[in-house]
């Protein structure tokens, strides 16, 4: 049943999760690397058989500090999203490419 449950909600995140895509320019090859490489990374760092998986110890070291890094970084959602921010932000685009064109557009005082 809680699996069930589990399927449905992250199906549900990834779909909204891509929906915010449809202003980006996917025919861009920089669009495209940025979403593969966050992919991709999050699968080879915190994914099933990914190297954070692997480690029988916290590589951050002990303490809550690294307890709490260890928790971040196992997530393959956050490593994801903090390789495409990063990503994002320092490869050169246009805002076209980058989908901030229509934000710009977007009146948010008229939102109720």
């Amino acid at each position: 049943m809680t699996s069930g449950l589990y399927v449905g909600l992250f199906g549900l995140i990834v779909a909204v999760g891509l929906s915010n895509l449809q202003y980006v320019d996917m025919n861009s090859p920089r669009n495209q690397f940025i979403v593969g490489f966050a992919i991709f990374n999050s699968m080879s760092v915190s994914g099933p058989g990914g190297w954070l998986t692997n480690q029988a110890t916290n590589p951050f070291g002990s303490g809550n500090g690294a307890e709490i890094l260890n928790a971040l970084f196992s997530s393959p959602m956050i490593i994801a999203f903090l390789s495409a921010v990063i990503l994002d932000n320092t490869c050169p685009g246009t805002d076209e490419e980058r989908g901030l064109s229509f934000w710009k557009t977007v009146d948010v005082s008229n939102i109720t």
